[in-house]
Order: structure tokens, then C-alpha cells, then sequence
């Protein structure tokens, strides 16, 4: 994983770095006497990248297709006029956007704007939605544009794109750190559910393939699921990895799964991980183990969430148990 921070005030400068970092692209200042701050956090990993933008000035950035990336994005302040092709968005902290890697795109930004960018391969979006289907798509993956950031209609992808701009964050504020400071399997199990969370959250032209009835998975399949689920629980990021395990559609694997088993297959995987960091924590050594520690080793991306989860089905902390286990 590699990641940078830039300040500059030189518009050639800027456009450089913004080259680097999202592909071809040029900046205009859109105010009259209007003086650029640039800053740019920006941080690469296997399936994403991830930047973080302030303008300074009001700008205008136009930018050829793509190609190789979708970009969801989203203003943490000031505001954002996004055309893709021919549909257009305003954008705030309530609403972002998902452009597609096919079409010509324009950023408008207010001076105020701070502006959180995920750029997603296209590659890898379209191997999880083979997948996903149990098939290859026929045509190209088309998202509606606009997403909701609200609380009370967020949903997965929306939510790891909150997740991020917390993370991301601490960048800005303190930009001698480096992403690389943060776990390597975290971020890789983040970069992974920002792939699966996009297939699922976002509507696409795909969407409703996705919900189609499908026949059940047969026993040998599950089995399979269940034991790589056992064997090796954090090696699973995605539920299209599973798929891929079962050779199987996802809609296909959640009916057989569910059918044999009672529960949908990443329900299982989280419980066996709350099994395993529990037994973790009850054998580990406060001076030598962390939390975090057993979490990540188990596959849990979000702490906050492992300890919530962790406490719903135990009762305790994790923190208690690590504590009691000596």
C-alpha cells in the first residue's frame, strides 16, 4: 500500500499531482482572483484508492473516461456539481456520487469543499459480480449515480464510504501520518468490502439479476463453504469469495446455505470469528495480546464493530474476557 500528501498553490503543480493520482484530468480556477490551496491525502491498495481533496478556491475539473476505475464520491464540506456523461448531481455530506469509468465526467467545487474519492477497479468490480451471478456479465456495469449519505437511508456501501472518510481523517489532521501506519489486513479485508459493498448497495443494471430465484446449492457445495469457513475464517472478505468456493451464483449459495444450515453463510463466518476471538482472548496474555490483535487475526475490519458484536453475543467486553482468560 503507498500513500502521499501534497500541498501546493500552483495550478500546474496541482494537475501534476492530480495525473498521479486519479488519471488525466485538467483544473480550472473558477473564481476570478480566487487563490488555490490544493491539498491532496492520497493512499493506493490492491482493489482501491482512496483521496482525500481540498480545493481552497472555487474549481472546475474536467476529466476524460476513466476507463480502469468507477469513483464514489462525496463533499465532507462545501458542495459539488458532478456531470457524468450526460447525468448530472449536486452533492454534500448527504449525497454522494458513483462515475462510471466510460464516460466523460466534470467536477464543479465550492471553495469551501473538502472532497473524500474511492476509486474502485473496474477489474476487480467485475470479477466479484461473475461471482456474484455464477456468470460473466454481458454487458457493462452501469450504477445510477447518486447515493444517499443520510443516517436513516444509509446503507452498506454508504457506510464503509463513512467508515473511510473517519479514517482518512486523521490524514488531514495530522498529515505526517502515513496510511501505511494502519493494520495491512484491515485495510485489505476495507479495500474488499468496498468491492462487494458497491455490487450490493449501489443500484446497477445488474441488480435485479442479483435478486433472481436460483437452485439451491447441493450438499457437497456447502460442506465446501463450511469448511474453508472453519479452516481459515479470515482468509473471507467478501461473500463472492464463497461463491467462488461453491462455484455457485450468490443468490444460489444464500437459498442452499440457508436451506442446510439455518442462517445466511457470512452470518456463519461472523459467528465462527466470534467463537475463535473468544477462545483467542481467553488463552492470551494481556501483557503480550491486544484486542486489536486478535480481532484482525480473526477478520474483523472494524474494532468498534468486533466489540459490539462481541458484547452482544457474550455479554462482556472483549476487553473482560482477554482480562479473565489469565
Amino acid at each position: 500500500m503507498v500513500g502521499l500528501y501534497s500541498h501546493t498553490s500552483d495550478s500546474d503543480e496541482a494537475n501534476r499531482l492530480i495525473h498521479g493520482s486519479y488519471g488525466p484530468s485538467r483544473l480550472y480556477i473558477a473564481k476570478r482572483g480566487g487563490a488555490l490551496d490544493f491539498r491532496l491525502w492520497w493512499t493506493e491498495q490492491k482493489s482501491s484508492r482512496i483521496g482525500y481533496t481540498r480545493y481552497g478556491t472555487d474549481v472546475r475539473i474536467d476529466a476524460p473516461p476513466l476507463e480502469a476505475w468507477y469513483v464514489a464520491c462525496f463533499p465532507t464540506r462545501g458542495r459539488v456539481e458532478v456531470t457524468s456523461g450526460e447525468d448530472s448531481v449536486r452533492l454534500d455530506s448527504t449525497r454522494g456520487a458513483v462515475l462510471r469509468p466510460f464516460e466523460q465526467l466534470s467536477f464543479r467545487a465550492s471553495e469551501d469543499s473538502t472532497v473524500l474519492s474511492v476509486q474502485v477497479s473496474r477489474g476487480e468490480l467485475e470479477d466479484e459480480l461473475t461471482a456474484m451471478l455464477g456468470r460473466p456479465p454481458r454487458d457493462l456495469l452501469r450504477f445510477d449515480l447518486g447515493f444517499d449519505l443520510r443516517p436513516a437511508r444509509r446503507g452498506v456501501f454508504p457506510s464503509a464510504m463513512q467508515f473511510l472518510h473517519d479514517v482518512v481523517a486523521g490524514y488531514r489532521d495530522m498529515p505526517e501520518r502515513s496510511p501505511t501506519s494502519d493494520p495491512p489486513a484491515m485495510m485489505d479485508r476495507l479495500d474488499r468490502l468496498l468491492v462487494s459493498g458497491l455490487l450490493i448497495a449501489q443500484p446497477h443494471n445488474y441488480t435485479a439479476a442479483l435478486l433472481e430465484p436460483a437452485r439451491p446449492a447441493a450438499p457437497p457445495q456447502i460442506r465446501r463453504v463450511i469448511e474453508r469457513i472453519e479452516s481459515d475464517p479470515a482468509s473471507i472478505t467478501t461473500a463472492g469469495d464463497l461463491a467462488r468456493t461453491a462455484c455457485l451464483s450468490l443468490r444460489a449459495l444464500e437459498e442452499g446455505f440457508r436451506r442446510a444450515v439455518g442462517v445466511s453463510p457470512m452470518r456463519y463466518l461472523r459467528d465462527v470469528r466470534l467463537a475463535r476471538a473468544r477462545t483467542l482472548l481467553g488463552e492470551g496474555d494481556p501483557q503480550t495480546t491486544s484486542v486489536t490483535q486478535v480481532a484482525n487475526d480473526c477478520g474483523f475490519a472494524h474494532l468498534g464493530r468486533f466489540a459490539t458484536e462481541y458484547r452482544r453475543r457474550y455479554g462482556v467486553p472483549p476487553s473482560q474476557t482477554l482480562r479473565a482468560g489469565r
